[in-house]
């Protein structure tokens, strides 16, 4: 961001150029109303701290001139070592978002300052991405919400005059700003079907009524917020966008949930299932071809001479043997199987709905995919065995114990072989 601050006290201006550069921001100062407006005009400016006392003006007159210009949208906090109540008065009433003392002044509140500003920046940068509905009756509301809407960028917006234009559309959005008395419909009613096509929509209802028992049904209903017409555009966009940060938060959540549990069923090192997962996947499959009678077969895999590579290339060049084996075996098989690290060197395929002729197919060719693997260390390369069994009857162990038995038995019979 861009921040420009007005200040005759070169110590004031020099505490607040460090504060403002450690946190990655540009710092450009002014000491009069002519410089302010030259530096205005030539760089977009993101917040304004202004003194009181300045070389050519009181700083009160600057504030009211730039509250009545092109700049007034940019946010100004005064920082001043005059406190006066009645100036204070007059200051916020032209807008400004806070007023500092000097001897009160400390870098964490200027830093909650310009960190509230970035976080005020990155919501309406989310707010540009989303879809919105708006539903009124009224064109004179749908023209101001649209008026709103297009001062701050945002474009992704459509506009509807009743409840079921918007509902034969079949379209979804992120936000909904409803007003409360529709035509054919009411805004409490249309809640409920807009939360069953998304749960986790944003609802605004908007209407001239302030009665709170009308109010609390209205959220009771379901709707995330409740705006009383008319409404100061600011105000407006401040409660959208506190919802946005909710739901930022909430899909950051849900994000790192997925994240947590992705970790928990995977294998580090090769990115496919862990042993824990795949053998209760395992389970979980026997139980489907029980219970509908289909065919489902499994392969237990094994690197063949893996001790022999650690001990000769190091612990690194095995890593890179599992790694590449993992992703080979990964690449042949369908989007239905499931493949895991059973323990060590070994794999683990389930393939549903698959017989153990088609089973056999699959293993033989992943066993040639595999021994065709080159590495960058010269005449090195790899080959696996592998066992093949189908499940008829029984319990998931019983699987593996075949596949186990049918895998020793390509070992001790020359290995790089499917049995």
């Amino acid at each position: 961001m861009k921040i420009l601050h007005i200040e005759h006290s070169k110590m004031i201006r020099q505490a607040s150029r460090d504060v403002i550069e450690s946190l990655g921001h540009e710092y450009i100062e002014a000491t009069t109303i002519q410089e302010t407006y030259q530096v205005l005009k030539k760089n977009k400016i993101d917040l304004v701290i202004t003194g009181l006392e300045l070389d050519d003006v009181d700083g009160e007159a600057l504030v009211e001139s730039l509250s009545k210009s092109e700049y007034s949208r940019t946010p100004v906090v005064v920082l001043t070592s005059y406190d006066n109540l009645d100036i204070r008065k007059k200051l916020f009433q032209l807008g400004v978002v806070d007023y500092q003392v000097k001897k009160n002044f400390t870098s964490n509140r200027l830093k909650a300052y310009i960190e509230s500003i970035q976080l005020n920046e990155d919501l309406i940068q989310m707010m540009r991405s989303l879809k919105i509905a708006v539903i009124d009756d009224s064109v004179l509301t749908v023209k101001i919400i649209q008026n709103i809407f297009e001062l701050n960028g945002i474009v992704h917006a459509d506009y509807y005059y009743n409840a079921s234009t918007l509902l034969e559309s079949d379209l979804n959005y992120d936000i909904y700003v409803i007003d409360l008395i529709l035509p054919e419909t009411t805004g409490e009613a249309l809640i409920g079907e807009l939360k069953l096509k998304s749960e986790d929509c944003i609802i605004i209802l908007i209407s001239s009524t302030s009665n709170y028992k009308t109010i609390s049904h209205a959220l009771n209903s379901g709707a995330d917020d409740f705006i009383v017409k008319p409404f100061d555009a600011n105000t407006f966009l401040v409660r959208i966008k506190n919802h946005i940060k909710q739901y930022m938060l909430l899909k950051a959540l849900e994000a790192s949930n997925e994240k947590l549990l992705k970790l928990s069923i995977t294998d580090g090192l090769t990115e496919v299932y862990n042993h824990k997962y795949i053998v209760t996947r395992l389970e979980e499959e026997c139980s489907r071809a029980s219970r509908y009678n289909e065919a489902l077969s499994i392969i237990l895999f094994d690197l063949d001479n893996f001790k022999k590579v650690n001990d000769t290339y190091g612990h690194q060049q095995g890593d890179e043997v599992l790694t590449q084996a993992a992703a080979t075996i990964k690449r042949v098989l369908r989007e239905s199987d499931v493949l895991g690290r059973y323990g060590g060197e070994e794999f683990l395929v389930i393939l549903p709905c698959t017989s153990s002729e088609k089973a056999y197919v699959v293993a033989d060719k992943i066993r040639h995919e595999i021994s065709m693997l080159t590495f960058d260390i010269e005449d090195f390369g790899i080959t696996i065995s592998g066992g093949v069994s189908t499940f008829s009857e029984g319990f998931y162990s019983q699987l593996i114990m075949e596949a186990d038995m049918k895998l020793l038995e390509a070992k001790k019979t020359g290995k790089n072989k499917i049995i």
